[in-house]
């Protein structure tokens, strides 16, 4: 967490019990969701491996979940289209759209249809070039049970 805290938030533990009460919207089987992880963001190693391990299992145990879809870049797969920062599309009430960016100090909501068209294309490839559900969970245990494999970070 205090990687991710450009703010210099100074209760971490309160941080982090946020971070862990929003994930429990995962669990609403009345909602949806889809991840598409880079091997880049997968391999990332903000601590030490015992919390590397940790990760891995939690992305592994939330890709159970029938509601939640989990999909995989690998770096050996062709990149259909470039990685610039990530975004979420929100589908909200009705045929309402939202996409949003996250950077290290504020976040972008996208309202315009011509620009949300941009990343849904996006998000389309990213969806070709990835792989899914439990091919995705066995590539994470296959990897981070390789040793050093967390350590290892491309660029």
């Amino acid at each position: 967490m205090s990687h991710g805290n450009p703010s210099s938030q100074s209760d971490m533990a309160q941080a982090v019990a946020r971070r862990l009460e929003r994930q429990t919207i995962l669990y609403d089987q009345g909602k949806g969701f889809e991840f598409i992880l880079t091997e880049n963001a997968v391999r990332w190693r903000p601590g030490p491996p015992e919390l590397m391990r940790a990760q891995h299992d939690r992305l592994a145990s939330m890709a159970s979940l029938p509601n939640v879809q989990l999909g995989v870049i690998p770096l050996d797969r062709e990149a259909l289209d470039a990685y610039l920062h990530p975004f979420v599309i929100w589908e909200l009430e009705g045929d309402e759209m939202l996409v949003t960016v996250e950077t290290l100090s504020v976040l972008v909501q996208v309202h315009e249809p011509e620009e949300m068209a941009i990343y849904e294309r996006t998000l389309e490839r990213y969806r070709q070039s990835a792989i899914w559900s439990d091919e995705a969970v066995r590539w994470i245990q296959t990897m981070a049970s390789k040793p050093g494999s967390t350590s290892t970070l491309h660029g």
